[in-house]
C-alpha cells in the first residue's frame, strides 16, 4: 500500500478547503437534483470508467459489494487532492488510484487523499463496503496569477490558486474545455482575514464581476468552453486570497409530465436544465413554482438563442409547437437570494406525429388532419450555397397552408405566407446538413404533395458587380456573398422597377450556420440599400422578396464588401529624395497626387535618381491625414522591382519602422502596382520612406505615385 505524502502547511489549508466543498456540495439528497452543478457525473457498477473532469464533482449511490471506476488526466506534475465531502461517509467506501501503467499509486479507505501525480490519465476505483453516497471532487495545485496583464497566468477547471502577499492586479486566463452544451463555471474567491477584494472575468459572451463586499464566494459565468480573462484586485497592500475553479457540468435532465424538485442556489439567478424533445409537440406549459417569484425561459442555446419562449417573470409560459431537438430550460430570479430558493419545475405537452425525412427531388403525398396544426420534415443539404427550392403542389383549392424552413428544428430561418396553398420557398442554404421544414394549416385540411429540391450554387455576388435578376410572382430570388473576415463594411443595394413593391432581406451566417445578422427593407417601392459590419465570417444570403407583386419583375442588385483598412487610400502630398534627376521633371515631387504617367517609360512625370544605377536610394513621402498603414500601393513606371525596404515614420518615438523588406524583383513587364503584406504596426503615421537598391535592375527606376490605405 502506498502512504499519500503528508505536508504539515499543505494539510492545514486542506482542512480548510473541506469546509469549503461542503458548503459548495451539489448533494443535499441524491433524490434531488443539484441546481448548481447540474448533472453530475455519476457512474454504476456496471458501467466502464467514467470521464471526470478536474473541478466538478462525481457522486454515485452505491450497494455493499458495487465498484465504480473514474478516469481524470492530470494536466501537468503537481500535488492534487482527491477529497470526500462527506468524511464519514467516505469510511464506507475503499479507494485504488492507478497511472496509465497500472501502477497504484494509492490502496486505502477513502478520505482525504494528497498525491504527486505526473501528466497522464488516473483511475480511480472505488469500492462500497457499505450502502452509502459516494460524492467526491478533485483538484489540484496548478496554474498561476501574473501581475502583468498582457503575460497572464492560467487557470483550469481544478485549479486551487493560493495568493499571499498581492498588492496590486493579478490576472489569469481561465480555460474551458469546449462542450456542446452550456455548464456554468464557479469561481470560488476567499480572501485572507480582514482582506477585501474586486474581481471580475470577461472573455466572448461574458462579462461578470464580484467584490467580496457581496457577501457571496462565487463569481459565476455560463459557457461553452473557451479562454476568459480573471483579473483580481486587492483595496489594500499585502492581502491574501484563495481561488478555485470548480466546473457544473452538464445540465441536469427534466422529462415531460415529471415535476422536478430543485433549488435556486443563494447568490445565483439562474439555474439550467436540459430538456430532449424525440417527437414534435404542442400546448406545451412550463410551471415553475417556488418559495419567491421565479420565472422560465426556453432556448436552444444559451448565447445567440435561435428559439426564444420567455415567461418574462411570470410563473408559467406557453408554447404552442415544438419540434425535435435538445433545448435548455433557465428557471430565473430577479434579483440574486441570500438563501437557496426551493422551488418545483413542471413541463406538459402533447406529443405529435415525428417528422418525415424528405429525399431531393422525390415528391411526399400527405395529409393534413383536422385539427392539426403543424406537420414537420427534415431533409439534407449536401452543398454549402445550393439553391434550395421547397414547393407545395395538389393541396385543394380552399386551403391556405403556408412554409418555413430552418437550419435547426423550431426555428424559421426562411418563410412564405402568400395566400392559398401553392407555395413556393427559394432560398441558399448556408451550410451542409439537415434543414426543417414546417407546414403550417391556418385550420384548413386535405391532402398535399411536398417537394424539395436542391439545386445547383445560387448565384454569387461578386464585390462591386451589378447583376440582372429577376423574381417571380409571390416568390423569392437568392444569392449568396461569401465573407471570409470579419469587421468589413458591407452595402446591398436594389433597383426595381417604379411600380412594384420588392424587398431587400441580407442575412449572415458563420460556419456554424448561425444567424449572426438580418437586415430586411419592407418599404414601399423597390429601391432598397442596407448596409452594416460584419460580425462573423461565413455565407451570406441577399434575397429580393416578391411576395407583393403579381408579375415576374427584373431588377438591379449590387452588393460591396470592403476591409475599413482599405476603405480610403490617399496620395502623397510632399516628398524628398536621397537624389532626383532634374528639380521639376523627374524630381521627388513627381511622386505626389494620383498617377499621371500616361504610359509606362522614362517620362519626367515620374521621380528617378539621379544616376541610373547608383545603388541605395531613398524616397520619403508626406500625407495629409495620419494612418495605421494597412497597405501601400507603388506606381512603378519604368524598370520595376528595385524596391528592398519599405519603413513608416513613428512620431512618438522618433523612428523609422520596417513594414516590409525584401530582395530586388525584377519584373517582366514596364510597368507594375506593387502591393507587398505590411507588418502590422501599433502607431498611425503620415510618412513613409521607400529604399530602392538601383544598382540591381539596369536603367532608371522610375516611380509615378505611392498610395497609402489605413485607418486614422
Amino acid at each position: 500500500m502506498l502512504q499519500h505524502i503528508a505536508r504539515p502547511r499543505m494539510a492545514r489549508l486542506w482542512m480548510g478547503l473541506l469546509v469549503l466543498l461542503v458548503a459548495l456540495s451539489p448533494v443535499t439528497a441524491l433524490a434531488a437534483p443539484a441546481a448548481q452543478f447540474g448533472s453530475l457525473v455519476g457512474a454504476d457498477a456496471a458501467d466502464g470508467a467514467q470521464p471526470l473532469p478536474l473541478g466538478q464533482y462525481g457522486v454515485a449511490d452505491l450497494e455493499n459489494g458495487d465498484s465504480v471506476t473514474y478516469e481524470v488526466v492530470i494536466p501537468e506534475s503537481a500535488l492534487y487532492l482527491i477529497t470526500a465531502v462527506d468524511d464519514v461517509a467516505a469510511q464506507d467506501f475503499d479507494l485504488l488510484v492507478t497511472d496509465e501503467t497500472g501502477a497504484e499509486l494509492y490502496d486505502d479507505i477513502f478520505g482525504t487523499v494528497e498525491l504527486e501525480l505526473q501528466p497522464g490519465t488516473v483511475t480511480l476505483q472505488f469500492t462500497a463496503v457499505a450502502d452509502n453516497a459516494l460524492v467526491f471532487v478533485v483538484l489540484g495545485q496548478i496554474g498561476a496569477l501574473s501581475d502583468d496583464e498582457d503575460q497572464p497566468g492560467q487557470l483550469v477547471p481544478g485549479s486551487f490558486y493560493i495568493g499571499e502577499s498581492i498588492s496590486g492586479a493579478r490576472y489569469a486566463t481561465i480555460s474551458v474545455p469546449a462542450t456542446t452544451y452550456p455548464q456554468q463555471v464557479l469561481v470560488y474567491l476567499e480572501p485572507g482575514e480582514g482582506d477585501d477584494f474586486y474581481a471580475y472575468v470577461e472573455g466572448e459572451n461574458v462579462y461578470s464581476w464580484w467584490s467580496s463586499d457581496s457577501g457571496d464566494s462565487l463569481l459565476r459565468f455560463w459557457t461553452y468552453g473557451g479562454d476568459y480573462t480573471l483579473m483580481l484586485e486587492p483595496y489594500d497592500r499585502r492581502s491574501s486570497i484563495t481561488a478555485i475553479v470548480f466546473l457544473t457540468g452538464q445540465p441536469t435532465p427534466v422529462e415531460f409530465d415529471v415535476p422536478l424538485e430543485d433549488n435556486l442556489p443563494a447568490g445565483g439567478t439562474e439555474v439550467i436544465y436540459e430538456l430532449q424533445v424525440n417527437a414534435s409537440y404542442t400546448n406545451l406549459e412550463l410551471a415553475v413554482e417556488g418559495d419567491e417569484e421565479l420565472g422560465v425561459t426556453l432556448l436552444d442555446t444559451y448565447y445567440n438563442s435561435n428559439v426564444y419562449y420567455s415567461s418574462y417573470g411570470e410563473a408559467s409560459t406557453t408554447i404552442d409547437s415544438l419540434f425535435p431537438g435538445v433545448y435548455y430550460v433557465l428557471v430565473q430570479a430577479t434579483e440574486a437570494y441570500e438563501e437557496d430558493v426551493a422551488f418545483t419545475l413542471t413541463i406538459t405537452g402533447e406529443a405529435g406525429r415525428p417528422a418525415v425525412a424528405l429525399e431531393n427531388g422525390v415528391p411526399y403525398e400527405d395529409t393534413f388532419q383536422p385539427e392539426e396544426a403543424s406537420i414537420l420534415y427534415t431533409f439534407d443539404v449536401t452543398t454549402p450555397g445550393a439553391l434550395i427550392s421547397v414547393s407545395i403542389v395538389d393541396a385543394p383549392a380552399d386551403t391556405d397552408f403556408d412554409l418555413n424552413a430552418g437550419i435547426r428544428p423550431g426555428y424559421s430561418n426562411w418563410s412564405i405566407y402568400a395566400y392559398g396553398s401553392e407555395d413556393v420557398l427559394v432560398f441558399a442554404a448556408p451550410i451542409a446538413g439537415t434543414y426543417y421544414v414546417n407546414i403550417t394549416s391556418n385550420g384548413s385540411d386535405g391532402d398535399f404533395t411536398i417537394l424539395v429540391e436542391e439545386g445547383d450554387l445560387a448565384p454569387m455576388l461578386g464585390s462591386g458587380d451589378v447583376v440582372v435578376g429577376t423574381v417571380a410572382a409571390g416568390g423569392r430570388a437568392a444569392y449568396i456573398l461569401p465573407i471570409d473576415k470579419a469587421g468589413q463594411i458591407l452595402t446591398v443595394a436594389l433597383v426595381g422597377p417604379t411600380d412594384v413593391d420588392l424587398d431587400l432581406v441580407v442575412t449572415g451566417y458563420n460556419a456554424n450556420g448561425d444567424n449572426v445578422f438580418s437586415s430586411g427593407g419592407y418599404s414601399g417601392g423597390s429601391a432598397e440599400i442596407t448596409s452594416f459590419i460584419s460580425s462573423e465570417p461565413g455565407l451570406y444570403e441577399i434575397a429580393v422578396n416578391g411576395a407583393y407583386i403579381e408579375e415576374d419583375a427584373n431588377f438591379f442588385i449590387q452588393a460591396q464588401a470592403v476591409d475599413p483598412r482599405f476603405f480610403a487610400g490617399q496620395w502623397a502630398v510632399d516628398a524628398v529624395a536621397s537624389s532626383a534627376f532634374g528639380s521639376d521633371g523627374y524630381s521627388a515631387l513627381q511622386a505626389t497626387g494620383a498617377p499621371d504617367t500616361p504610359t509606362p517609360g522614362d517620362l519626367p512625370t515620374a521621380w528617378a535618381s539621379q544616376d541610373p544605377d547608383g545603388g541605395a536610394e531613398t524616397l520619403e513621402l508626406a500625407y495629409g491625414v495620419p494612418v495605421n498603414p494597412a497597405a501601400i500601393a507603388i506606381y512603378e513606371t519604368y524598370n520595376p522591382g528595385s524596391i528592398v525596404l519599405i519603413e513608416a515614420y513613428n512620431a512618438d518615438a522618433d523612428e523609422w519602422v520596417v513594414l516590409w523588406e525584401g530582395a530586388v524583383e525584377e519584373s517582366d513587364t514596364p510597368f507594375r502596382i506593387y502591393s507587398p503584406a505590411l507588418a502590422p504596426v501599433d502607431f498611425v503615421t503620415d510618412q513613409i520612406r521607400l529604399t530602392l537598391d538601383t544598382s540591381v535592375v539596369t536603367g532608371w527606376n522610375e516611380i509615378d505615385a505611392v498610395q497609402l490605405f489605413g485607418r486614422p
